[in-house]
């Protein structure tokens, strides 16, 4: 067994000896890489490619180990911190804020007749969205193809933001006996079904799994078939589900899917107006004074697990401007802002500050025009942040789909 070591900030002969030697690239190490060997690999983010060719992934060769988390200098793998030190492998290997041209698959594994095991990463941003002739819409995470001889371990993983517009946002699997553990799926999604795992393997043993903030067009958060070995959570062909928490999914996609639109007053610069797809075309048709901006999230309209309720008020010091409230903020205005804003009701039902089940939205008030505010996405805040000082920023709002 030999150790391979990735960095990508090392500075050495980059020949994967030594932490000071390591590769920079994560794809050398696999090259070079055969049955039994381990890599190990440093905190960063790691991307299959920097052509643009999405059809490039990470390949793991059979029976090889992979285990990140490491700052670079450890010498035994109880030293790594898998949590504060995030190896990401990371499909967006394009546009830094475009899907599109992300890789099909982040990771691919196939033919494996040895125990493969990936411990200790984040796998990111893949974008299955081909043709199902191809079999580039399935599986956005790792895609794999085994046999009834292999043995996939996959442990202390994060497995997020990964798409595919037919089976298998985050996994897509075919053959071979896998072992999921303390493995966390998070707003991955699926057009097809199973938005986190689609299997058709010789069996599958998911233990300590947090799922919440998934979506299926079609729902399930697990599809198995054939042989897959567990059926309504009993152990059935040496499969079993143990201690798993399915929380915050839309396996329906009938959650946060209403389309809130943003306008701003044109009379008022600085001062926003959110709105759903019936106000928002009453706005285009009798109030002129709003520039319409375009989507600025998705929300639910009935109540569901781990929603907040919202509600609307109206400033009465600034007509056309508005504030988007919870239930205990929602309170304090009505006791001691009275005067100030006006209470229209229940908006809509989003994901509380800090859940963690959806993008974050952060809330701006407007120094130039008190009691104005403005809600904005991450990518937005920084260039809040950076470019227009008038706006303060109050904190984390809530979490919706973006």
């Amino acid at each position: 067994m030999a150790i391979f070591y990735v960095d990508q900030d090392a500075s050495g002969l980059q020949e994967g000896t030594s932490w000071t030697n390591a590769y920079t690239d994560l794809q050398d190490a696999l090259v070079v890489v055969t049955a039994n060997d381990e890599i190990w690999v440093a905190n960063g983010t790691y991307k299959p490619t920097d052509d643009f060719n999405r059809d490039i992934s990470f390949f793991i060769p059979s029976g090889v180990e992979i285990y990140g988390g490491f700052v670079g200098g450890e010498t035994h793998l109880e030293q790594r911190d898998w949590i504060n030190n995030p190896t990401i492998l990371s499909g967006n290997i394009g546009s830094e804020n475009i899907r599109t041209d992300n890789t099909y698959h982040v990771v691919s594994v196939s033919d494996s007749i040895d125990t493969t095991i990936l411990d200790g990463l984040t796998i990111s941003d893949g974008n299955a969205d081909g043709t199902d002739s191809s079999g580039r819409d399935d599986g956005g995470g790792i895609v794999g193809f085994g046999n009834s001889n292999a043995t996939f371990t996959l442990k202390n993983l994060i497995v997020s933001n990964n798409l595919a517009t037919g089976f298998g946002g985050g996994f897509y699997l075919e053959g071979g006996n896998y072992n999921f553990i303390n493995v966390t799926f998070k707003n991955n999604f699926a057009n097809e079904g199973a938005e986190n795992i689609y299997a058709s393997v010789d069996s599958l043993t998911v233990e300590n799994v947090l799922f919440f903030g998934n979506e299926s067009q079609s729902g399930e958060a697990i599809v198995l078939q054939d042989n897959s070995g567990f059926d309504n959570n009993q152990a059935n062909q040496g499969g079993s589900i143990t201690i798993s928490i399915f929380t915050g999914n839309n396996d329906d996609a009938n959650s946060l899917n209403t389309t809130i639109n943003r306008f701003q007053n044109a009379n008022i610069p600085g001062t926003y107006l959110f709105a759903g797809e019936e106000e928002s075309q009453g706005i285009r048709d009798n109030f002129p004074n709003f520039d319409e901006e375009g989507l600025a999230f998705n929300v639910a309209v009935e109540p569901g697990d781990d929603l907040i309720p919202l509600y609307r008020f109206q400033s009465t010091r600034t007509p056309g401007a508005y504030l988007f409230a919870g239930e205990e903020e929602r309170q304090s205005i009505n006791q001691n802002f009275a005067e100030d804003f006006n209470e229209e009701g229940l908006a809509f039902y989003v994901y509380g500050a800090g859940s963690g089940l959806g993008t974050t939205f952060y809330r701006f008030h407007n120094d130039n025009r008190p009691g104005t505010y403005l809600f904005a996405g991450p990518e937005e805040r920084e260039g809040i942040l950076d470019n227009f000082p008038n706006f303060t920023e109050e904190g984390i709002a809530f979490e919706v789909s973006a």
